[in-house]
């Protein structure tokens, strides 16, 4: 009686559209990075000019800061600091280099 019920549960656990561990979004999110969507088109031509999927360092105060664009993908781009950039490579990060 309970096989059904189970294997129901199983069942929604692959279906499209869910968490996806090997997502680099995900796993930028989970580490602590912050999304933004570009919410204008001058907001999207700024990020085309900047290069995709790839981590990138830059200085803002005292202390590094990171980010990560897609501006073809999800029209957004990602910001962490260094305590998110440590959780992201402690996570054996593999979804761009970091320059």
């Amino acid at each position: 009686m309970m096989m059904p019920v189970v294997l129901a549960a199983l069942a929604g656990c692959t279906s499209p559209g869910r968490y996806d561990p090997m997502d680099p979004k995900e796993i930028l999110v989970f580490s602590g990075f912050t999304v933004r969507i570009a919410n204008s088109p001058v907001t999207l031509e700024q990020l085309d000019r900047l290069p995709q999927r790839q981590l990138l360092r830059y200085e803002s105060g005292e202390e590094p800061m990171y980010i990560w664009v897609d501006a073809a993908g999800c029209k957004c781009w990602y910001t962490g600091d260094q305590a998110a950039y440590r959780r992201l490579v402690e996570m054996g990060w593999e979804g761009g280099r970091s320059s």
